[in-house]
């Protein structure tokens, strides 16, 4: 993982990062009708190959992988990789996961596909210990409809 700091005092964005990261604290969600006909009629599974186009945008674009590490240094990473919820439908919570992103489709639904089967059924809020620092979070409500 490598980290690139930002020299806040030169920085072309910094009179927007200080007002919405100081001023004007938010978060951003997004929601989306999408056709996923594709996706079923070659028989990939929904979550994983989401996660791994929603990676694929974060991971083209500098603004999307900044962040803050957590020395608390604003930054760009070289790579930012999905960590998404696991629904526990029998207490109505859910575990975090994350997957190392590959930009190789296949390559990242297998390592997504072990990390389910290895920390899938993990109870608590951290299904898999050691999130890195370079993750940016992904969540689905399992009861929407698409």
């Amino acid at each position: 993982m490598t980290f690139t700091p930002i020299d806040r005092e030169h920085w072309a964005r910094k009179e927007y990062f200080d007002h919405y990261f100081s001023q004007v604290p938010c978060t951003y969600s997004a929601v989306f009708q999408l056709d996923i006909t594709r996706i079923r009629q070659q028989k990939q599974k929904l979550y994983p190959t989401m996660l791994y186009h929603i990676a694929g945008e974060v991971n083209c674009r500098d603004a999307f992988r900044t962040a803050c590490n957590r020395a608390g240094q604003l930054g760009i990473y070289d790579r930012m990789h999905p960590c998404y919820t696991v629904f526990r439908p029998e207490s109505e919570t859910f575990s975090n996961l994350w997957t190392e992103y590959d930009p190789d489709y296949e390559t990242f639904c297998a390592a997504y596909q072990r990390d389910m089967a290895e920390y899938g059924n993990n109870p608590g809020l951290e299904g898999k210990p050691g999130t890195p620092e370079n993750t940016f979070p992904v969540s689905m409500i399992p009861w929407a409809s698409f």
